[in-house]
């Protein structure tokens, strides 16, 4: 296996997910990293899993392969919510080099850069927003995680935990980053996001932060 200076990634389920793989994006980008086109190999490969039904965990688990078929020379990781229903599944899959639950999303841009990439010293910044979301006019903007409500026929509070809000100054940053790059829309969202404040005691946190983001020129 050669040096590695691309890399794929491969989206499934919410737009948790899609908020959280643009993260990486960022993050990889951010390590000079540059994503390959898709009719370019790409030297690292992330599929950003889904398990919520039956078919988000095989879905999941066709992209990990279709990944190792089409880049037979790539590290191939995965994450997210297949991970955290079945690792040691996801861990056996041919090609994977590493497999990280939701909760170690953020290990895997550090991961890469000291593991794979051999950077020694300080790290460049990361992110820890979005500032674009490519593709797209409407850009999701991820508030909360987790859920306690642990329904009867729901899976995902053991896959995505408790709850957990994102600070209401940093939420602000990311909108005002959007905006400056001709994003006039933005979609909240979140697991549960009648939860966002409640880990904090702020029940009304929601209403708060709806009402500052009004202010935000360009929105």
């Amino acid at each position: 296996m050669g040096a590695i200076r691309s890399f794929r990634l491969h989206e499934l389920g919410c737009k948790v997910n899609q908020w959280e793989g643009q993260l990486l994006r960022e993050g990889l980008t951010a390590l000079g990293l540059s994503e390959a086109p898709a009719d370019a190999p790409a030297d690292l490969c992330l599929v950003n899993s889904c398990s919520v039904t039956e078919s988000g965990g095989s879905k999941s688990r066709q992209a990990t392969r279709k990944f190792l078929r089409d880049n037979p020379e790539a590290r191939i990781v995965i994450t997210g919510c297949h991970v955290e229903s079945d690792r040691g599944l996801c861990e056996s899959l041919p090609g994977v080099v590493r497999a990280f639950g939701n909760a170690e999303k953020t290990s895997i841009v550090p991961w890469v850069a000291r593991q794979l990439l051999d950077m020694d010293g300080e790290l460049p910044e990361l992110p820890t927003g979005i500032s674009s979301f490519a593709g797209h006019t409407r850009a999701f903007v991820k508030i909360q995680d987790g859920c306690r409500d642990h329904c009867s026929f729901c899976i995902i509070p053991s896959l995505r935990g408790d709850v957990v809000s994102r600070r209401e100054d940093e939420i602000l940053a990311e909108l005002r980053a959007l905006a400056a790059n001709g994003h006039r829309e933005v979609v909240f969202t979140g697991i549960h996001l009648g939860y966002y404040g409640f880990d904090r005691n702020e029940p009304d946190a929601v209403v708060k932060l709806l009402r500052s983001s009004r202010a935000i020129a360009g929105l």
